[in-house]
């Protein structure tokens, strides 16, 4: 606090020098004012007048004849010059949109007081203030176009340079904190989790997961602005994209609406991987709401209310892979396959022929092992014997077994289907009232509100689960306020205020929360009975379905932030001058453990011939029987409370060089603390000592690390309109973009995760000796004799990630209102934030031995270094049509190529193979979109009362008139993936995802989901080394498809209309396949297999809304 004064109190001393103006959710005019000889009119009266509200905002000209009218409310606006001794110019219905400058030049001529001109026609469409690059998605668009379950984040990707990172709409409606399902996109190259989503001017960023907080509804929204490269100095903290929405605010005349959308499984196509004998899962949506907004004094105060409720009832089609009866009792004679070599004695090894581990022993330096129901001479199978475990099963590893359900479906793999019953309610609102306390100052607040109540029903009934990470209830609330104070000091002089506060609450629980400790046949020695956490050990059995209650569960967070944003702006000549300061205090609370009651891998290793060359040996399920994991952790219950405190200051010169060339100049400073914890709950490592330091531990900093300093981020661009008499803008820029370690839930990401505080040992096998069975189970959990304890560490000096960003951009306005726009966008990060293991093995072993980590006390680290870098280049092209004679659309291309060395610190094993050799992970990114061309259109149909066609008659005009059609188009190439295996065989020590070598380039003449790649050009490696092949050689399905709209409206009365809406949503039923299965390990029959659709297949919604 004491800094955050220091700095309020600097920033009050330079606002006596200089002063500017906040437009984060606003926008200007600006213009020159001539005579009809060209000479410039100084003191002219510039009056902005606010079409729907009545307010006005008045301004002079300068001496050189300029104005700025700054900032205004979005919405549609009238503006008048008057001088002495000249006609007053009127133009009305010009549409200001959020943060666009909007350039009008006047000529007045001579004239009498009184006499007035109405100039007409449409103010240019060309951009010639704005150097950034990006889009207004207005909220006609917001409200008109077919969005699969009314998010409006989901138009972003309309945008060029903008790729979702997962792919296509979900079940599920928009509801108040699912913010995550619309953020999920990746911009210009920047990782997905660096977009900036701003709601009414103040941040509406989750520091739970690095996505959007507050999911307003779609008709409280009235449009929003997404910004892709080169934005305003006055935004920072983040590298990738600025989502600039707006709220909806009253008017002088009442508006509202009323709807009602449904969907309904009888609607919908049935899966592409589903029988037409398969019942459908159910399915039932409804979203209903109502907005109303209005006057509270004519000209001066305004409401608007919303709210929107969301009931969704459903079963999801979940496919598993679950063991035969006869396999979960040891008898796999069904599997055994061809013979595919033999090993060191000659022997033949069949697939998926299971090995006694007890019988192992080593000849000639290599692994033998004797098969279950095999002649140990000859190897040769014994009939009736052959493949079935007939000695060494562990009772515990045979009831895990037991709780699979039996196929119901043919085949090996895939051969479960259940319709998991589930459902997700939301309730929203908000509250908007603005202010005109004089002409001089207006006021505006919002408050937000949302509830959610989530529950999904596990995979398998009863105490089995397996569900993994997202079953059980998942409640949820959320509060949001802004305040909002503008105060014309002068003609030339602007101070405008934004205060927010955001608070989310997050629960998640397992189904089974609050039960007994599981029954004695279940209960595994070392798993603590603790009601918090009680329930099954999580079995992941590679190559099937887990069993066991959800990781992660139960968790419990809250969220909160607090933000002062204070901006001023001086305009001075052919200057705008802002300046600002913005303060964030952030702090989040958290219970989650990652294995509460422990966690074991069984990847077949025990039951192959030889744990390294398995040579399509050993089975999971037969590991599990014999009571034999590869891998096991367990966690102690931990809690934190971390806080963050960030301070910003930004200047921005927006200069008018000549008349046909605009600078934008601008420099921003960050400072961020590190991530703490309130009561001091957590610790780093010391490399140099090799031991755990304890925050407050003398001669190390308070907060566990330094704050870097010199975080000045530049920002420079320029517009130039090179032939004056033509439509024609020329737009440049480069930015420099700061990127803070954020308090989020990931633990990877969280140094309180550690020693003393927190305790998560990791027991590793090489598949020969156990290093845990289920029949010792785990050690007793005492911090004071941590044995492999895992380790988070951060650098004590870190870096502070940063993305430098360029563009070139051409904009030129054909007739008919049409913007044609190439770009060039460039992206180059550095120092980005990635995850290594400073405590794996140097070197592949025969034999994996805790001794040979560097240090053998501790288990593996997640060390959180800023050693990452990417680089992004892509040609971009967009169409633009404005609205007019009822058509709209936009249409955006971008052939691109994003290339990094590591994802973003979040889930799915984000280390690399080999901590030591970064460089070799340099490859194209996951979210790698080399072709994306989105089009989104609306058209009003000619027909009916007013039209061109059908014309005449009352009941032409009712059946034809008033229909509009959309959609949006999506076409894009695959993602990029990489052949992997799913566990260790070659004993790396690693954590991350092995690759395997490389032999041939995987292709096949004919591709498909029973089979997309070629997994012989892709063996495991047959030595203790890693594999050769590259990150992210192979490249996924792509996408066709085509969300559908028709719109019909009913005029009721004058003020009063209904419309009917029909939604089709992949009209044309493409299935749009998700990736194929990249684990060789898997064997024939998975690998290379899709089993699933990214993108639903068509699904119908009908919707009616009333509006008056």
């Amino acid at each position: 606090m004491k800094k955050a004064a220091l700095f309020l109190v600097a920033f009050c001393c330079l606002e006596t020098a200089v002063s500017g103006w906040a437009q984060v959710d606003t926008g200007s005019f600006a213009g020159t004012v001539k005579d009809s000889t060209g000479a410039v009119l100084p003191q002219a009266t510039v009056t902005a007048t606010n079409s729907d509200t009545g307010i006005a905002t008045v301004t002079k000209t300068d001496a050189g004849g300029s104005y700025v009218v700054t900032p205004l409310e979005i919405g549609r606006y009238s503006l008048s010059i008057e001088s002495a001794g000249f006609q007053t110019q009127v133009r009305n219905n010009i549409v200001l949109n959020v943060q666009q400058n909007v350039r009008l030049d006047f000529t007045l001529r001579v004239g009498s007081q009184g006499e007035t001109a109405i100039v007409t026609g449409a103010p240019p469409l060309l951009e010639t203030e704005t150097v950034s690059l990006g889009d207004v998605i207005t909220g006609q668009q917001v409200e008109q176009l077919p969005l699969n379950g009314r998010r409006y984040t989901d138009l972003a990707t309309l945008t060029a340079g903008v790729a979702k990172i997962t792919e296509g709409p979900v079940n599920g409606g928009s509801t108040p904190t699912n913010g995550n399902a619309g953020g999920d996109f990746s911009v210009n190259g920047t990782r997905g989790d660096q977009n900036n989503f701003v709601l009414d001017g103040v941040d509406n960023n989750s520091n739970d997961n690095g996505d959007l907080s507050f999911v307003s509804s779609v008709d409280a929204i009235a449009e929003f602005k997404i910004q892709t490269s080169n934005y305003s100095a006055e935004f920072g903290r983040s590298g990738g994209a600025v989502i600039n929405a707006t709220t909806k605010s009253g008017t002088n005349q009442i508006h509202g609406s009323a709807w009602e959308f449904l969907r309904n499984d009888v609607l919908d196509a049935r899966g592409y991987f589903e029988s037409p004998d398969d019942q459908k899962a159910p399915y039932r949506q409804n979203q209903f709401g109502g907005t109303i907004g209005g006057p509270i004094l004519k000209n001066k105060a305004f409401y608007f209310l919303d709210y929107e409720g969301t009931r969704i009832g459903s079963a999801d089609t979940d496919f598993a892979t679950v063991p035969t009866a006869a396999e979960a009792k040891g008898d796999f004679s069904d599997i055994l396959g061809p013979q595919t070599g033999v090993d060191p004695l000659g022997r033949p090894v069949y697939t998926n022929e299971i090995y006694n581990p007890a019988t192992t022993r080593t000849v000639n330096g290599q692994t033998v092992r004797d098969g279950f129901g095999f002649d140990p001479a000859t190897g040769l199978p014994i009939p009736g014997q052959a493949n079935v475990i007939n000695e060494g099963i562990n009772s515990i590893g045979s009831n895990y077994a037991a709780l699979y359900p039996t196929p119901n479906l043919p085949g090996f793999a895939n051969n479960y289907r259940v319709n998991a019953p589930g459902y997700n309610n939301g309730d929203q609102m908000d509250a908007r009232v603005d202010e005109s306390l004089t002409s001089k100052i207006q006021l505006f607040e919002r408050y937000s509100y949302g509830t959610q109540q989530r529950f999904q029903a596990p995979v398998f009934e009863g105490i089995a689960d397996g569900g993994g990470y997202n079953t059980g209830n998942r409640p949820t609330d959320i509060n949001g306020a802004v305040l909002g104070y503008t105060h014309l000091l002068t003609s030339d002089l602007v101070n405008a205020l934004r205060v927010g506060y955001n608070r989310l609450h997050y629960v998640s629980n397992s189904p089974s929360y609050g039960q007994h400790y599981p029954p004695v046949n279940l209960q595994i020695p070392g798993v603590p009975d603790d009601p918090q956490v009680n329930g099954l050990t999580w079995f992941s059995i590679d190559g099937y379905n887990g069993l066991g209650e959800p990781l992660y569960t139960p968790t419990k967070s809250t969220s909160q932030d607090i933000q002062i944003d204070d901006t001023l702006n001086w305009v001075h000549g052919n200057h705008q001058i802002r300046v600002g300061p913005q303060i964030h205090w952030d702090q989040f609370n958290l219970l989650q453990i990652g294995q509460p009651r422990g966690n074991m891998e069984y990847s077949g290793q025990f039951t192959a011939a030889d744990p390294v060359n398995q040579q399509g040996s050993g089975n999971a399920v037969a590991d599990t029987l014999l009571g034999l994991p590869v891998s096991s952790k367990i966690s102690t219950v931990s809690y934190y409370g971390n806080r963050q405190h960030s301070y910003g200051a930004f200047f921005e010169d927006i200069f008018k060089a000549a008349p046909s060339l605009t600078m934008d100049l601008g420099l921003r400073y960050d400072y961020a603390t590190p991530s703490y914890e309130a009561h001091n709950r957590q610790s780093n490592f010391d490399y140099t000592k090799g031991i755990i330091i304890p925050a407050g531990t003398p001669g190390y900093p308070s907060k566990l690390a330094n704050t870097a300093k010199d975080n000045f981020a530049p920002r420079f661009g320029f517009t130039y309109k090179p032939l004056p008499d033509r439509p024609l803008v020329v737009r440049v820029g480069f930015g420099r973009f700061f990127v803070f370690q954020e308090i989020r839930t990931g633990d990877p990401l969280q140094i309180n995760y550690n020693l003393p505080f927190f305790y998560e040992p990791t027991f590793i096998s090489d598949g020969l000796t156990p290093a845990l069975t289920l029949a010792t189970g785990f050690p007793a959990l005492n911090a004071d004799e941590a044995v492999n304890a895992g380790v988070t560490s951060q650098d004590f000096n870190p870096r502070t990630a940063v993305y430098d960003e360029w563009n070139m951009n051409v904009e030129y306005q054909l007739p008919g209102d049409i913007l044609i726009s190439p770009a060039y966008v460039g992206t180059k990060g550095t120092h980005l934030q990635v995850l290594v293991d400073r405590n794996q093995i140097p070197t592949p072993q025969t034999i994996f031995d805790q001794s040979l980590r560097p240090y053998p006390n501790f288990g593996p680290f997640a060390s959180i270094e800023n050693r990452g870098n990417s680089t992004y280049h892509s040609f971009q092209l967009k169409v633009e049509k404005r609205s007019n004679n009822g058509l709209y659309f936009i249409s955006a291309y971008t052939f691109s190529k994003s290339i990094n060395d590591q994802p973003e610190i979040c889930c799915n094993a984000p280390w690399p193979q080999n901590s030591y050799n970064l460089p070799a992970e340099k490859g194209v990114s996951d979210f790698d979109n080399r072709h994306r061309w989105v089009t989104s259109v609306d058209y009003a149909l000619p027909v009916g009362k007013g039209q061109r066609f059908l014309n005449n008659g009352k009941m032409l005009d009712e059946a034809f008139g008033g229909w509009h059609v959309g959609g949006i188009i999506t076409f894009r190439s695959g993602f990029a993936f990489s052949p992997e295996m799913s566990y260790d065989p070659t004993n790396t020590g690693s954590q991350g995802l092995l690759r395997t070598d490389r032999i041939g380039d995987g292709h096949l003449a004919h591709r498909g989901p029973s089979l997309w790649f070629n997994p012989n050009d892709f063996p495991v490696p047959t030595c203790n080394c890693f594999g050769n092949a590259g990150k992210n050689i192979l490249e996924g399905p792509g996408e066709s498809s085509l969300d559908l709209s028709a719109r019909k409206f009913f005029p009721i009365t004058e003020r009063v209309s209904f419309e009917f809406r029909a939604e089709f949503f992949n009209a044309f039923n493409h299935a749009v396949f998700s990736q194929p299965d990249p684990f060789i390990t898997d064997g024939p029959g998975q690998t290379g297999v899709i089993t699933s659709t990214v993108l639903p297949q068509r699904q119908i919604q009908f919707a009616g809304k009333l509006q008056f």
